[in-house]
């Protein structure tokens, strides 16, 4: 990485001296940089930009750090293959070049064969379909990006060449810049992981910030986030979850933990900080680019007009991560010793529309000296007096005298440009609606605090081994276990499972003669969803009754078994699911349950393995507590059932989906598993 990131030799592959091409910026873009020593390579011109060019890569005989490749697709495996046979053979390659993968079929066997040839030759490709990356600290631009990215503390990596460059011109607006650049593109056998753990040692870096699509590596990716968490804070935008929806969802689980939840879950539990949208992203950057981290969600706004502070205090209601400090009687009487009469000393505190800097400047001291205040939103409206470049200076003043964030909202057109002026000189950015600032606090109260919490630790899944399940489900091309098979998984870690009898005929069902009332439901490998077939009867209180539910379930289902189980006593149903994610592995799920689980959607979602800690934190802290404190139910019970569950995968690796659902839950006994539903992933039962 350091090579890629400092190189001091680098050939570019389609070198041109004509205006516009790719290879010219490229050229242009590099020569700012003197100390670099440049081999243009074009097979048509025996010089470059006043450079000596070479026929081929081959035909360089220095060493050479980093090959960039810019020529048509058709081209660049044999490019490799040359790299990879220099006199000195080329391991670091950018591929700028598009044509690949994204384009279909063609394009993605071409990429193919290049991952082929990095993985057969130990070469880092970064591409193809890639911007390039830059650093700024050392002079290196290797992309075909505008020649002036600003120069500052992001690291950024992004999986999108285009919004890499509108980043550049937006974060500059901002008084923001980047020290480490790195595009994705189609990431042939370099990935964010790579990069994410580079920037993180890399000292000009102070912030790691990333634009992604696709996560190649969930479990590594979820744990460097929260090993370098602590250290740095991780803004993530992940785009394009709805392409890896499922079309045919087999369990309430994997209804429930789609893609975007998972990634969600999965950066914000290791000490991430997840972005929907680039208003968020923006807005994080700024406030962690400059600004002190705010100690706790009690907030303080100071406006000099009462509406704004109105909008302000409305918003700040609405966001979980952020409060409003509330004023005791002493800190009042400090605060109206340096405040007009008429200003109110509530919060938000109001200093008039007359207030010039000083004003503010007593109220910042202020609000300092309050011990458990834990950052503090000024508002500014551009009246006729209102000294906007003054007060902006004793913003910036406060920041970097106090231990708390004062952070500006300047509401207005030529206002805000003014402040921004000021504060970006001062290494400071501004916001123009509070809405953006408030959201932006809260999600950097929220990474305040998740990095708060102990570290994590990812355990290893045990090998698979053979059983005779496995080689049965095997044998038959079954992937749906039946009740009693899913039973005995579900006991080996003391889940309390329903049992259930199998009747195979009216004889069979004669014979049950009590325990009413009763409940009567098919068990067949393909039907998951039974009160959706049919496939289920409650509350049958008598022998005639249950005969006839009997025969009408075997008419529906001739070649399925019955089951019959006691109806148990009502209580809160609980839903407690695996799903195993393509990109992070098993997660696991806690929700209403019942016919409830899809409908209200409520629920809380774990990255595998999860103490039974994470799992009470989390439950508090989520709307689901509020149901279960009104019924009575101790969460650590619930934690308790929800880690015996998450268990079963590290064993049992091929379990694809799994759904205990109902789990009935009650405030003075022990909980009861209602229905046990396993899928697994007939591919997974082999051992390796």
């Amino acid at each position: 990485m350091k090579k890629i990131f400092e190189p001091k030799t680098i050939a570019i592959v389609g070198a041109s001296s004509l205006k516009g091409k790719i290879g010219n910026i490229l050229m242009r873009n590099l020569q700012q940089n003197n100390a670099l020593k440049l081999y243009p390579v074009n097979i048509k011109r025996p010089r470059v930009m006043g450079i000596k060019a070479y026929p081929s890569v081959t035909d360089i005989k220095n060493k050479v750090d980093i090959a960039i490749i810019a020529v048509p697709a058709m081209f660049v495996e044999k490019i490799v293959t040359e790299c990879a046979h220099c006199k000195y053979p080329i391991q670091n390659i950018i591929i700028i070049s598009a044509g690949f993968s994204e384009i279909g079929e063609e394009g993605k066997e071409r990429e193919e064969k290049i991952i082929q040839l990095a993985n057969k030759y130990k070469l880092n490709i970064i591409g193809p379909n890639c911007l390039g990356v830059v650093n700024t600290h050392y002079g290196l631009n290797a992309s075909f990006a505008k020649h002036d990215v600003p120069r500052g503390s992001i690291g950024l990596i992004a999986q999108s060449g285009a919004l890499t460059t509108a980043l550049f011109d937006l974060l500059k607006e901002h008084g923001l810049g980047f020290s480490l650049v790195a595009t994705l593109g189609n990431k042939a056998n370099v990935d964010e992981n790579d990069f994410i753990e580079f920037f993180a040692s890399d000292p000009e870096t102070k912030i790691i910030a990333l634009y992604l699509e696709d996560i190649t590596d969930g479990k590594r990716f979820a744990g460097i986030i929260n090993k370098i968490s602590r250290k740095k804070p991780i803004v993530i935008i992940k785009a394009g979850s709805s392409k890896k929806a499922r079309l045919a969802i087999q369990s309430h689980t994997g209804a429930m933990a789609g893609n975007a939840e998972i990634v969600q879950e999965a950066v914000k539990d290791n000490g991430g900080i997840i972005c929907n949208n680039l208003p968020d992203f923006v807005g994080v950057l700024k406030l962690l680019n400059g600004f002190k981290r705010p100690l706790n969600k009690d907030t303080v706004f100071i406006t000099n007009a009462g509406g704004p502070g109105v909008i302000a205090t409305d918003l700040a209601e609405n966001q979980e991560n952020v409060s409003l400090y509330t004023f005791s009687e002493k800190e009042k009487d400090a605060l109206k010793k340096c405040l007009p009469a008429e200003s109110s000393v509530e919060n938000p505190v109001d200093v008039l529309g007359d207030a010039m800097e000083d004003r503010y400047k007593n109220v910042f001291r202020k609000c300092a000296e309050f011990k458990k205040i834990g950052s503090v939103c000024v508002i500014v409206t551009p009246q006729a007096q209102t000294p906007i470049s003054r007060i902006a200076d004793e913003i910036s003043a406060a920041n970097r005298k106090y231990h708390i964030p004062f952070v500006p909202i300047v509401i207005g057109g030529e206002a805000y440009r003014q402040a921004t002026s000021v504060l970006n000189k001062h290494g400071y950015s501004s916001f123009i609606f509070p809405y953006q600032a408030i959201r932006s606090l809260s999600k950097c109260i929220e990474y305040v605090n998740g990095i708060r919490k102990s570290k994590k630790v990812f355990a290893k899944e045990l090998p698979v081994k053979s059983s005779a399940l496995m080689e049965k489900l095997e044998k038959e091309q079954r992937s749906v276990l039946l009740y009693g098979e899913a039973c005995s998984i579900g006991r080996e870690y003391k889940l309390d499972v329903l049992s259930a009898k199998i009747v195979n005929s009216e004889d069979d069902v004669k014979k049950i003669s009590g325990g009413f009332p009763l409940v009567a439901k098919v068990d067949s490998p393909d039907i998951l969803h039974k009160n959706a077939k049919d496939g289920l009867s409650l509350n049958i209180l008598n022998s005639k009754e249950l005969v006839k539910e009997f025969n009408r379930l075997k008419k529906l289902f001739k070649n399925d078994q019955v089951i019959i189980q006691k109806q148990v006593e009502q209580g809160l149903e609980l839903i407690i699911g695996i799903k195993k994610d393509s990109v992070f592995g098993h997660v696991l799920l806690l929700g209403l349950g019942g016919v409830l689980t899809e409908a209200f959607n409520v629920k809380c979602l774990w990255l595998l393995p999860a103490s039974q800690k994470e799992i009470i934190e989390k439950i508090k802290s989520s709307p689901l507590a509020k149901i279960i404190r009104k019924k009575k139910i101790s969460i650590s019970r619930i934690a308790k059932e929800a880690e015996k569950v998450g268990r079963i995968v590290q064993k049992h690796a091929y379990i694809d989906e799994l759904d205990v659902n109902p789990i009935m839950m009650y405030p003075d006994k022990e909980p009861v598993i209602v229905d046990l539903k396993i899928i697994v992933d007939i591919k997974g039962l082999s051992p390796n």
